[in-house]
Order: C-alpha cells, then sequence, then structure tokens
C-alpha cells in the first residue's frame, strides 16, 4: 500500500494492530509475504472482504486499510484533543476529551493477541465484560470472525463468517459463546467502543486466535 499513514497506523499499539504480522492485518491494511521462500521478507498488498458506507461489499488491497477509517480517524481527532487540553493525561476526569477503552478478555489486559485452543465439536466462552472506559462512558461490543489471516475469500462470498458463530451470553454483549465450525485456525477481533452522545466515540480491540487442538 503506497503512502506513509498506512505505514504508520498499523503500529498505533490498539489491540487489533500486530506490526510483527503484516498478514494478519490492522490499520495500516493486512500484506502477505510476496518471496515464497520468506528469505527476503518482502511483503506485498493483500485484499480484504469489506462492506462500505453504501452497503456495497468490496473485495480489495484498499478495503483492508479503510474498513477500520471511522475508527482511525476519531483516534487522530482525539490526539489532537489530548494536544490542546493539559487536562487529558494528567486528570482524565477532568479533561474535556475523550479517552479509549481499556479491553480485558478473560481476566487479562494488553495489546498482544490472545492465544486460546479449542477441540472441534465444543464452544469457547469469552468474556470482556470487565472492560471498562477511563471517562466513565457505557461501552459497546462487537466480535467478528476475520477471515482473510487464514482463509483465503473468492466467488460468491457470504457477508458474515460461517466459519465462526456466536452467541451473547450478557445483556451487554460482553460475553459469548464462539462455535467454531470449521477445524482451523481463526482470528476473532472484538471490538469495543466507548458510547458518547457528542460523538466522536473511540475504539479499543482484541484480537483472540482460536487454534484447533487437532491437526487438520
Amino acid at each position: 500500500m503506497e503512502g506513509d499513514t498506512p505505514s504508520f497506523l498499523g503500529l498505533l499499539p490498539n489491540g487489533l494492530n500486530a506490526p510483527e504480522h503484516p498478514e494478519w492485518g490492522g490499520w495500516g491494511g493486512r500484506y502477505i509475504l510476496a518471496d515464497a521462500s520468506g528469505e527476503t521478507g518482502t511483503f506485498g498488498d493483500a485484499s480484504d472482504f469489506a462492506v462500505g458506507v453504501n452497503n456495497e461489499t468490496f473485495l480489495s488491497k484498499y478495503a483492508s486499510v479503510w474498513r477500520w477509517r471511522e475508527a482511525f480517524q476519531w483516534d487522530f481527532a482525539a490526539r489532537m484533543g489530548w494536544s490542546v487540553d493539559s487536562d487529558a493525561d494528567a486528570d482524565p476526569d477532568s479533561a474535556q476529551v475523550n479517552h479509549h477503552p481499556v479491553v480485558v478478555v478473560n481476566d487479562t489486559c494488553g495489546f498482544e493477541a490472545l492465544q486460546i485452543n479449542y477441540s472441534l465439536g465444543e464452544s469457547v466462552v469469552i468474556d470482556a465484560s470487565a472492560s471498562w472506559d477511563p471517562d466513565g462512558d457505557e461501552l459497546s461490543f462487537d466480535w467478528f470472525h476475520y477471515r482473510e489471516p487464514t482463509i483465503r475469500l473468492e466467488g460468491n462470498i457470504p457477508r458474515v463468517s460461517p466459519n465462526v458463530t456466536f452467541t451473547t451470553l450478557d445483556e451487554g454483549g460482553g460475553l459469548v459463546e464462539a462455535m467454531p465450525n470449521d477445524n482451523l485456525t481463526f482470528h476473532i477481533i472484538l471490538t469495543v467502543k466507548d458510547v458518547r452522545s457528542t460523538g466522536m466515540n473511540l475504539t479499543a480491540y482484541r484480537r483472540i486466535i482460536l487454534n484447533p487442538t487437532q491437526a487438520a
């Protein structure tokens, strides 16, 4: 992907980005090895499947960046706010700017991917209900299977992945039961947004990787 902005966006610690794994995808796009041998460490553009603001679907290298556009634009706006509000870091309660939610999954907090093993035919319970917001805002939770890191998409692609299904177990949406329907490695993306009447909702993520215990 040409341009300095995607190169920088992929370095921000947000729970989605993984600078050491460009093939996983993130704010800066998704990239796969251009050299099959891996000797040169050269990566090239990879396509993502995403739904645009016009409700049409797209499979393109550009979609691997713009699918996250709303989140990274509000992130940039918030950082501009921090630069002019001296209370932004010292005392979040008195600041007029927004701060990112803190995502807690299965009693762990951090930006690294959470690895969970599973056996085909058994569900996995994932609990993010302990997540919180520094400004005391309410939180919304969205879980989806990010197919592209481990599955090649082509032909007639369903909008929602049939490979992993989610059942919400609580009212807030932070506690779910994930049911893998294939014996594959799956990347699950948890998106947590704060809910503010003024807009400029900030987003934090956690990547959960489900690994099968039995070889495919």
